[in-house]
């Protein structure tokens, strides 16, 4: 197991120079030479320096070959237990038979206390700048520069931003003119626990902004010209802190301050025109559609429920209230 998730070296011919190896390895150096997983990456890790998300859950591959055998089994040993999981069960079947099934295998285990809680970052008192790098094609390495966010009133009160929540602003550019810059404004909004109530408003607010291509952030950071596609995607509220984040790449260089100031500007004016009546009452009307009609498509109902509860359950919180929005909406 630790050959295949962790890495080995190989030896393809005898007399050869030995490789690294490994499945999780050799995925995750894939990973780290996508420019937008860069982005991303750094984002959050600028957002959260100081809890476990400034760690990459799969694995930086300049630091994978420095873990030991006794790491791994350490790490295992401490999370990989019955103690830290949760069981979701799906289905008309008996729950009286289910939980038996589920003791034949538990009961072999003995119950252990695991501290895998996720500490809760404070906020920033002030924006901060980021700089990162990633490959450019054709083998060039592109340095990212970067600029603030100010802190302020963002499109309003369910989504305000103090000056002491987060701002991160992430830009990336080639040194030649063969790749451009990615250039984001993002911001953890809450430091304490949303209600469904808040979560929902934030949605219907990202989605005002966000959810259309004529939706007026989406218009104004397109029209602009100043980059090829929209990044970030706004409201992310799958991790313990939700967050906001929105930007543009392929960006020249020298626009990356435009983009900033862009942002910013559509923000406040929003804030301060609110938006029309018919706008609201179309979201409103697309989201509650897609919260009644719970179309997962493909994927089977169950998985999807668990998912949509797992997001508060993994942080102690109900997991059965993020299911029940009717009320609160």
């Amino acid at each position: 197991v630790f050959e295949q998730e962790g890495w080995h070296y190989e030896l393809d011919t005898p007399g050869g120079d030995m490789s690294l190896k490994g499945v999780v390895f050799n995925e995750m150096k894939g990973v780290y030479s996508q420019p937008d997983s860069v982005y991303y990456r750094t984002v959050q890790q600028a957002l959260f320096p100081d809890n476990t998300y400034v760690h990459d859950s799969g694995g930086d591959p300049s630091q994978i070959p420095s873990l030991t055998f006794e790491q791994f089994k350490d790490f295992h040993a401490r999370y990989y237990s019955p103690s830290n999981a949760r069981f979701w069960l799906y289905g008309d079947d008996d729950p009286v038979r289910r939980l038996e099934l589920l003791d034949e295998y538990l009961s072999e285990f003995d119950r252990v206390e695991v501290d895998s809680s996720v500490r809760t970052q404070p906020l920033f008192k002030e924006p901060r700048r980021v700089v990162s790098y990633y490959a450019a094609s054709g083998g060039s390495e592109a340095a990212s520069a970067s600029a603030d966010a100010a802190g302020g009133e963002v499109g309003g009160e369910a989504a305000a931003a103090s000056d002491e929540e987060d701002g991160e602003y992430a830009e990336e550019d080639a040194e030649e003119g063969d790749s451009k810059a990615f250039v984001g404004l993002n911001w953890v909004l809450s430091d304490e626990e949303l209600n469904v109530e808040t979560q929902l408003s934030l949605g219907f607010l990202n989605y005002l902004m966000l959810g259309t291509t004529a939706s007026p952030l989406y218009k104004a950071l397109i029209d602009s010209g100043l980059g090829d596609a929209i990044i970030g995607g706004g409201m992310d509220d799958e991790l313990k802190q939700p967050i906001f984040g929105v930007g543009l790449k392929g960006v020249e260089p020298e626009d990356a301050e435009k983009v900033d100031s862009l942002i910013l500007s559509k923000l406040s004016e929003l804030a301060e025109s609110g938006f029309s009546a018919s706008a609201i009452e179309a979201a409103v009307n697309t989201i509650e559609f897609a919260l009644r009609e719970n179309n997962t498509g493909s994927s089977p109902r169950g998985l999807s429920l668990m998912l949509r509860s797992v997001v508060a359950w993994i942080y102690d919180r109900d997991p059965v209230q993020t299911l029940q929005w009717e009320g609160a909406l």
